[in-house]
């Protein structure tokens, strides 16, 4: 496991690592177009929750109460590509056929499992997806999009056996975010 970051507050988020094969396979198959920013194979992952800032004297605690969480391993399935739009830009993202309501409890079990080690949990609605690129003017290029993900209508990209997940801390640059995992929690049921 990597030293734990110094700076005293890290933007951190919870995510589900996918393997390298899979993510390099799904990054193969899909569309390019002008305009979409593709994300690095290496950044891609399904994340559970955004904890906005997060100080370092506050991972103990986190990883303390995170280990409290109690879930089976489970299958997660990757199909279809879908977008969700804001304002003017766009994130494009491959959907989750099974394995998405495994996915939602997970997710409510880590943003619950934040409250007694004190951390804050942005409070978005979870959908189940991994993003896969981000597209400015999305008025513009809704249309196009739109058709290029209907060509990919009930594709299946491929599976793993989702049995952990990580804190990650993002660092923000020009050339795109700087993700450095600081632990994994792995699932272990109710042993």
């Amino acid at each position: 496991m990597p030293p734990l970051p110094v700076d005293p507050v890290a933007r951190a988020f919870v995510a589900v690592e996918i393997p390298e094969s899979l993510r390099e396979s799904i990054s193969g198959q899909l569309p390019h177009m002008s305009g979409m920013r593709m994300l690095e194979v290496s950044a891609m992952h399904i994340t559970l929750a955004f904890l906005g800032n997060v100080e370092s004297k506050d991972l103990g605690a986190l990883k303390a109460s995170f280990s409290k969480v109690r879930m089976y391993p489970f299958e997660v399935s990757f199909s279809g590509i879908g977008m969700l739009v804001s304002h003017d830009h766009a994130v494009l993202y491959v959907g989750i056929d099974r394995g998405s309501d495994a996915l939602s409890t997970l997710a409510a079990a880590v943003r619950e499992a934040c409250r007694p080690a004190g951390v804050y949990v942005e409070q978005r609605l979870f959908l189940p997806h991994m993003t896969i690129g981000r597209i400015k003017d999305a008025a513009a290029r809704g249309p196009e999009v739109k058709r290029i993900a209907g060509s990919f209508s009930g594709r299946e990209f491929g599976s793993f056996a989702c049995n952990s997940f990580w804190l990650v801390s993002s660092v923000l640059t020009a050339s795109g975010p700087i993700y450095t995992r600081l632990f994994e929690v792995r699932l272990h049921g109710w042993q």
